[in-house]
């Protein structure tokens, strides 16, 4: 069946790969330095838990014990773009040279 050919393509399969790793990426990003969401992300969370948003006092041990927080976490990425996503990486993982 030509179905089974196209969803199991080399091509599917590399991208669908590729998608995972970048999604598992930023997921580690995010959740071992929090501070690296955006603003609009942490002051989520905060209102969410009736907390005054200031990264100074943001205490990063506490918000990756937080199930609330790897939820927050998870809502962000899950509602990236492929496009956003993969700027999001760059912007975290691959260094900047002028």
């Amino acid at each position: 069946m030509i179905t089974n050919r196209v969803i199991c393509s080399e091509q599917i399969s590399i991208s669908d790969a590729k998608s995972e790793y970048l999604i598992k990426q930023l997921f580690r990003a995010f959740y071992t330095y929090p501070k690296q969401l955006p603003d609009y992300v942490l002051e989520k969370y905060c209102k969410r838990n009736d907390m005054e948003m200031n990264r100074a006092n943001l205490k990063e041990d506490m918000l990756r014990k937080d199930p609330n927080f790897i939820r927050t976490i998870c809502d962000h990425i899950a509602g990236m773009t492929d496009q956003f996503a993969a700027r999001e990486y760059n912007h975290l993982y691959v260094p900047e040279y002028k």
